[in-house]
This record gives structure tokens, sequence and C-alpha cells, in this order.
């Protein structure tokens, strides 16, 4: 393990995506007046010994310029911190997750030519920030920084009834967190998107699912949204699992597939699982625990005027809502207000095509 994994001092750290690593390399030797503690042909990194800074370069993607400022595609790739401990790191992201603020932990990887565990926030500009733990320097790259290009940037909802229930100049948006009470209502057809992060690992509001749904759809305005985000587990567990850090608050672990059907026989459409990883988080007496994040959506009211034409592009021949509505590929089908505002907005938007459809009527667009 390099010595530079027992430095506990706390260093911002920013990350730099260039045109060309060697010239940069080059020009920021003269400007630091020091040598790179890392260089390879595909990263490098500066730790100058009088400046609480870890700076890393990357080769810009494909080596041409792109518009700045989306998840590491301009010439600023990410900025964080290296805390001093775990402890350290568990705090920061307890106190962002409780604000609202959704992160994508990782543990134990290999990225950098390192070894660290880490979590991945967006702020509200799609900046995105690296907060790390340094366990020890590796001989190759790592593959721990792959696919955050699609970690959504957040807009952090508000956190309780009272602030859902006043006028907003965007969307009325209310989250809900599992150290909170649930209201005993909320205002019916108010908001436009409901976040429940964590509710159902807890165990007294997975004993009541049903009436937290029902709650929630009540509130939700017809095409509304609600995001789900918990542990799920593929086999159920006995007791309350014992877990680490930021985990320890869990006292209860939903089997996915019960999750989903809860959501379903409330009443819900358009379920997806926006994220379900390969591995588990944890494992704990031989089951696996996997972080896990569902949409779903208030479907418009019955009868509504099928207004709209939308196309399914595949690539399967054809598709089926929960409303029965078949969109076979290729074809124009006719669907009312909801159904289009959550083809557009869901996670399958790029599998439909909204032809010439912006206000106008079926009628008018297909003639």
């Amino acid at each position: 393990m390099n010595s530079v994994a027992l430095d506990t001092a706390l260093k911002f750290h920013l990350s730099l995506n260039v045109s060309d690593l060697d010239k940069s390399v080059q020009f920021l030797t003269i400007l630091l007046g020091g040598e790179p503690t890392k260089c390879h042909a595909d990263y490098a990194k500066f730790e100058p010994e009088d400046l609480p800074l870890v700076l890393s370069l990357e080769p810009r993607r494909g080596g041409q310029p792109v518009p700045q400022g989306s998840n590491g595609l301009g010439a600023l790739n990410h900025l964080g911190f290296r805390m001093s401990d775990p402890a350290a790191l568990v705090e920061v992201q307890k106190r962002l997750e409780l604000a609202g603020i959704s992160t994508k932990r990782e543990a134990g990887v290999e990225c950098c030519y390192a070894r660290q565990t880490k979590f991945w926030v967006c702020d509200p500009d799609a900046n995105l920030w690296e907060l790390y733990v340094l366990e020890g320097d590796i001989e190759h790259r790592g593959t721990g920084q792959a696919g955050l290009d699609v970690l959504d940037p957040p807009h952090p909802p508000q956190s309780s009834a009272a602030a859902a229930a006043q006028p907003a100049a965007g969307p009325a948006v209310w989250a809900h967190r599992l150290d909170e009470d649930f209201p005993a209502q909320l205002a019916s057809d108010s908001l436009d998107e409901v976040y429940l992060q964590g509710t159902f690992n807890s165990l007294r509001f997975a004993q009541i699912a049903n009436d937290v749904l029902a709650k929630t759809r009540s509130g939700l305005r017809p095409g509304g949204k609600l995001t789900i985000h918990a542990l799920t587990t593929n086999r159920g567990l006995d007791a309350a699992p014992v877990l680490p850090g930021l985990a320890s608050v869990v006292t209860h672990v939903p089997l996915d597939r019960q999750l989903l059907a809860e959501v379903q026989a409330a009443g819900f459409v358009g379920l997806q699982l926006i994220q379900f990883d390969d591995l588990p988080c944890f494992q704990y007496q031989g089951v696996e625990m996997r972080e896990t994040q569902l949409v779903a959506w208030k479907a418009g009211p019955a009868g509504s005027e099928r207004s709209y034409v939308v196309l399914y592009k595949g690539p399967f021949a054809q598709v089926t809502d929960e409303g029965g509505v078949v969109f076979p590929r290729g074809q124009v089908v006719k669907v009312d207000a909801a159904t289009r505002n959550r083809l557009q907005k869901g996670a399958a938007a790029a599998q439909f095509a909204f032809p010439g459809c912006d206000g106008a009527t079926a009628t008018e667009c297909c003639g």
C-alpha cells in the first residue's frame, strides 16, 4: 500500500479533462514546481506538498471538445474531497441524503490506479462531485468511474408536507425519508412528483405500504411521477439486517418483486427500474441486497380523450402498458395527455417518437 493511503489530511480534489495529456503534465509540472505523483498514458495526478490539493488529469473523450457542464463532459471532469477516514465519508453522505439529495455509492472500487470507497453527487448546475477515502494504490486503472455520465443531476425536493402544499413557481415536488413521520394525508392532486427515499427500508412504513402508496397516489396530479429509492433483496430475511455505515438505519429490506407488485396494486402505471445493479451493495446471511430506484406514474382519469400520438421505435415487435394499450413497433398510436407525458419523461423515452404533437391533437398531427 502506498504511503499516500495513510495521509489523514482532508484535501480538495479537482479532475480536469485535457486535450493533450503530455502537454498538460508538462505545464502543471512547471506551474506547481514538481513532478506528478502518478503519470500513465491515460491518467495523471499531482499532489503538491504545499497545497491541500489532489489534481488529476483525464484525456478528453474522443479527443474532441464538448460543451461544458454535464457530468464531466466539459473542461471540468469533476470536483471533490479526499476524506480523512470512512466515518467522515459516511457523515457527509448522510447529511446529503437526509437533505433529499441523491448520491451514488461505490465501495472498494478500483479507479484511477487506486482502490477507493466513495460516493458521487451532482450539484444543481450538473457539476459532478466525488467524495472518497483512499485505501491504497494499484498498478492498473480500474473501472470504478464507468457509467457516471448517466448520473442524473438533482433538483432537491422539499422535505415536508407543509412545504409541498405551498405554491411554487416550478413543479410541486415532495420527498419523504425513512426517518420522518408520514403525513396523515397529502392534498389531493397537488403534486407533480413524489420521492420516497428509503421509506420502505423502515419496518413501520413497510407494514403499511398499501396506505403509504394510496396517500401518495392521491396526492399526485394525473400524470404525476413517483420515484422510490430503496435497498431491496432477492430473498426474504428472518429479521432486520445489521448493516454498516449509512445503511445502519435500515430496519427492513423488501423483496424486489414484492415492491413492484405493491406499487402496481396501488394503481400506478409505467413502472420501471431505473437502477438495479448487477452486483449487490451488501450480502447479509447469504442474501443479496441491491440499491434500487423505481419510477411509476399516476394514470390520467378514466375516459381521457386520446388527443396525442406516439410511435414505438423498438427493439421489440410491440409493447403493452398496464392499461392494455398496445404499441406496435413503427406504428402511430393515439394516447391521452397523461400517457404521453409519462412516455416522454420516463426512462424509456428514447424508445418512442412524438411526431409533431407539441400542443396538437392527433387529428392535427396525422390528418
